[in-house]
């Protein structure tokens, strides 16, 4: 019986821990196959190697994993990939004074990665699927960290204005939003507190919020799925009242 993720591809950021080595390892041992994209090159490699001897036999000892090293912050030039000077959906211009670390890995490293998908599948004339990490503090306030909160909010209303401009062209832009999980980038203090709040997920709520997206057929575009405890709830498209909602597609 097929693998529910068999022929597929993916390319997974943030690969070499936390929320993105958990999904590569979902996506790899239900048929898939990846690019594991990460700052840390040791560490991601570790991980491709790691899957490679894992499931590599049963894939005919052809690999399933390869690791990139990638800064999601860089523009990246090239053919179908990075930030392009032609057809730019997510950004206009970008000052590069004035951003704080938060700000440049969650918001405009999501930034240029959801732009360079964009432009891959374009040039392929493939259509696909970019579902980007956002948090749940981005969809509400988060006390202990109101400078994550504000990346993550705004990396939903990325989400949300460039899905309009590529659905048509079967380009579908959705994000997943978690509670606190343990990863080698929670610290403590933040850990704590959301649990003291009762702000915490498990990493099997937040692969079911991945899947809401990765099931076959699926459309959806411009959606959240928030993940809390062991549920998770879908946030759609909201538009002002009073607003046609085909006047923003």
């Amino acid at each position: 019986m097929a693998r529910k993720y068999e022929g597929r591809k993916a390319l997974v950021t943030g690969a070499a821990s936390g929320i993105g080595k958990h999904l590569v390892e979902v996506l790899i041992g239900h048929g898939a196959r990846v690019v594991c994209c990460d700052l840390n090159a040791a560490a991601g490699q570790a991980v491709v190697d790691e899957l490679n001897a894992r499931y590599g036999s049963a894939n005919g000892n052809a690999p399933v994993a390869w690791f990139v090293k990638l800064n999601v912050t860089s523009v990246v030039g090239g053919d179908g990939g990075g930030v392009q000077e032609g057809g730019r959906t997510c950004e206009r211009e970008v000052g590069l004074g004035l951003r704080s670390k938060v700000f440049d890995v969650n918001t405009v490293g999501a930034m240029y990665t959801i732009q360079g998908a964009i432009n891959h599948f374009r040039s392929y004339k493939s259509g696909g699927s970019i579902i980007v990490t956002a948090s749940l503090s981005g969809l509400y306030a988060f006390k202990a960290d109101p400078a994550y909160s504000a990346s993550k909010h705004a990396v939903i209303g990325l989400v949300r204005s460039a899905s309009l401009s590529t659905y048509k062209e079967g380009i579908f832009i959705n994000a997943i939003a978690p509670a606190s999980t343990e990863s080698g980038m929670m610290t403590k203090e933040v850990m704590d507190f959301s649990r003291a709040v009762g702000m915490v997920t498990s990493k099997e709520s937040i692969m079911e919020a991945f899947e809401h997206f990765l099931k076959p057929g699926s459309r959806a575009s411009g959606q959240v799925v928030g993940a809390l405890h062991d549920k998770i709830q879908v946030f759609g498209q909201p538009s002002p009242p009073g607003l046609k909602a085909k006047s923003r597609m």
